[in-house]
């Protein structure tokens, strides 16, 4: 009679190299649950945001700029370290008349966000508002203060980018050029309509594949 066969406490069932209830393959799967929970509430908060970014920028309301001070990546998705800078949205807002030359108003506010060693101004315009050649002139002049500023304000920044936020973009020959001059230069002009659609697309798509509820 041979020798009795060695009893272990592996489920017959399991694959090779997973032995069994508690291996390293499954564990492995406990923790892609958990990661994956974990990313469907970063999902669903992250559209709660989308939704009130679109109240806050539909009622003119001045918190918008402190806003995407906080939540950066409503505008810039591969935004994910940041730091708010208010001393260089606070010069910003000392230095912008209540109203432009032209009659029409600042609009809602600003906001400096720090990526790596750059500061990024973002201006923000009602959602009404058509950017023209003229709004490029001054935010140029806007960006240029805090380029003037580095090294004074603080943070250890050596450049400047800036983000130009409106409801849409004239089609006229000298705004579009002025657009395509400022965008060679990190000056950018973006529309809420495509912040929101792409936050909430972006968005969307990880959600339907973890399984989480959209906004």
């Amino acid at each position: 009679m041979g020798p009795e066969p060695q009893r272990t406490n592996a489920d017959p069932a399991a694959p090779a190299g997973n032995p069994g209830p508690g291996g390293p393959l499954e564990k492995l799967g406990a923790w892609d649950a958990a990661e994956a929970a974990a990313l469907r509430g970063i999902v669903r908060g992250r559209m709660d945001a989308i939704g009130h970014m679109e109240r806050l920028a539909g009622a003119g309301a001045p918190a918008l700029g402190e806003f995407l001070a906080k939540w950066p990546w409503l505008l810039e998705p591969a935004w994910t370290r940041w730091r708010d800078e208010p001393a260089y949205s606070g010069m910003l807002e000392r230095h912008s008349p209540e109203e432009d030359p032209d009659g029409g108003d600042r609009g809602i506010g600003f906001a400096a966000i720090g990526i790596g060693s750059t500061v990024n101004v973002v201006e923000l315009k009602r959602p009404g508002h058509v950017v023209r050649s003229k709004d490029l002139d001054r935010f140029r002049s806007r960006v240029g203060l805090v380029r003037e500023s580095l090294g004074t304000a603080g943070g250890g920044y050596d450049d400047v980018a800036g983000y130009l936020v409106a409801g849409s973009i004239s089609a006229d020959r000298d705004t579009k050029i002025n657009v395509r001059e400022s965008r060679a230069a990190r000056r950018y002009v973006v529309e809420y309509g495509d912040i929101l659609g792409r936050a909430r697309r972006l968005h969307g798509e990880l959600g339907d594949r973890l399984g989480a509820p959209g906004g």
